[in-house]
């Protein structure tokens, strides 16, 4: 079930990618800070999170991987995207 879940979230993010259905947050927030505030709004917090958040910011990973490493922690996919979007912009 957890395959079914994270290949169902992959082609969710490779569809809205494509589409070019991207939410930019403000440049303020474009960085490990805004994903990290982003992810709270939502409901989501952990110290993961922040490191994905930060890994995403400072280039250690890209953002498709870093919303395959939000997975996990039961952020949705369409959440997972946008705080990986800030993180990385």
């Amino acid at each position: 079930m957890a395959v079914i879940k994270k290949m169902a979230a992959a082609v969710g993010t490779i569809a809205l990618t494509i589409g070019g259905v991207l939410f930019v947050a403000p440049a303020a927030h474009a960085d490990a800070d805004g994903c990290v505030e982003f992810l709270a709004e939502h409901g989501y917090n952990s110290a993961n999170l922040r490191g994905i958040c930060q890994a995403t910011a400072d280039g250690s990973i890209d953002t498709g991987e870093c919303v395959q490493e939000m997975l996990p922690d039961d952020v949705d996919a369409a959440s997972a995207f946008q705080a990986c979007v800030i993180a990385a912009d």
